[in-house]
């Protein structure tokens, strides 16, 4: 049995396939198997890297459709054999000790679950473009992950039995990874290594740079679930995931869907994630219409919170919106 296994799920992902892959047979830690799930790819890539670089850890399940990011990484899953899981994007690249750092981290933390790493961002030549700091306090990630993504999920290592505990939903073509973490931060603790171990391409080709209103859009989708679960109402996934899918064939603008699910979390008793997504309406729309209803939801926000309105007063210069989320715990990114 290895000792972790590598989950590269790829797509039609060209010339950028071969690093990926190599980064991951080259680390120090080589006890691995490598999983390349294949999504239904057309490049003939996966063929191309298998005959360059033959080697026995490596296991290909091919699917003749691509089955979408959720699913597709769900069944990489449930036939990986190690104890540890680690996640790979396939067009980019793992430093050499990526792997043997996170399992020391993880030894000398029994506690945590899952692991991350800060990210080096890389163009499609390699040139780097800066990095990408992860959180790494347990607590900050908990709860910036109601939010946002606090870590770059590729860079994640866990336990098999918290990706399979909490498995990838096929509902998800684009932002599973979000849906994931958050729903794997309310039952596990999470933490990273504070430095840069992956190379994370951006490029015009990524899915994050190619579909990337419309991720944001899901993720809307995915906060409002998330208030409900923890509300302990129904999720009324199907519904919201069609509310989004609906406003997109509408042609409706980002600002506009952000104003939408500002409203549903309004009328839905969440104030805070109301005012979370007026504020972003108002950076996708700079009118007066969304600055009038991000005010409306940050005093219903106030008024749920009587406490917050001493501090919001006296820091007027960061926002009362920013005020509240401070008080929710909502936390600063690190600085190294």
């Amino acid at each position: 049995m290895p000792a972790v296994s590598v989950i590269l799920l790829a797509w039609n992902s060209g010339s950028l396939l071969r690093p990926a892959v190599e980064s991951i047979l080259d680390q120090t830690m080589g006890d691995l198997e490598l999983v390349i799930v294949d999504n239904g790819s057309s490049d003939g890539a996966v063929e191309r890297v298998l005959a360059a670089r033959p080697d026995p850890r490596v296991k290909v399940l091919r699917h003749p459709r691509n089955l979408g990011i959720g699913a597709g990484t769900a069944s990489g899953i449930a036939v990986a054999t190690a104890p540890w899981i680690a996640l790979m994007d396939s067009d980019d690249r793992s430093h050499p000790m990526r792997l043997e750092l996170q399992l020391k981290a993880a030894t000398a933390d029994p506690s945590l679950d899952l692991l991350g790493t800060a990210i080096t961002n890389i163009d499609a030549d390699d040139r780097p473009l800066g990095t990408w700091p992860a959180f790494y306090d347990p607590d900050d990630i908990k709860l910036y992950a109601t939010y946002a993504m606090p870590i770059g999920h590729p860079t994640l290592m866990g336990r098999a039995d918290v990706f399979r505990t909490v498995p990838y939903r096929a509902e998800f073509d684009i932002v599973a990874d979000f849906d994931f973490l958050v729903r794997a931060s309310e039952r596990f603790k999470i933490g990273a290594v504070s430095v840069p171990l992956y190379f994370y391409r951006r490029y015009p080709g990524s899915t994050t740079i190619g579909r990337l209103s419309e991720g944001e859009a899901y993720a809307c989708a995915i906060r409002l679930v998330t208030a409900r679960r923890r509300a302990g109402r129904p999720e009324r996934l199907d519904e919201a995931m069609a509310d989004v899918r609906a406003l997109l064939a509408d042609g409706r603008s980002l600002g506009e869907i952000f104003g939408h699910f500002a409203a549903c979390c309004h009328t839905e008793g969440f104030p805070l994630l109301a005012a979370f997504h007026g504020a972003l309406e108002v950076r996708g729309r700079k009118t007066p219409g969304a600055t009038l209803r991000f005010l409306r939801y940050t005093l219903a926000a106030l008024r749920a919170d009587p406490g917050a309105t001493r501090w919001a007063l006296g820091a007027m210069g960061k926002a009362p919106f920013w005020i509240l989320l401070k008080r929710a715990g909502f936390p600063a990114f690190p600085r190294y």
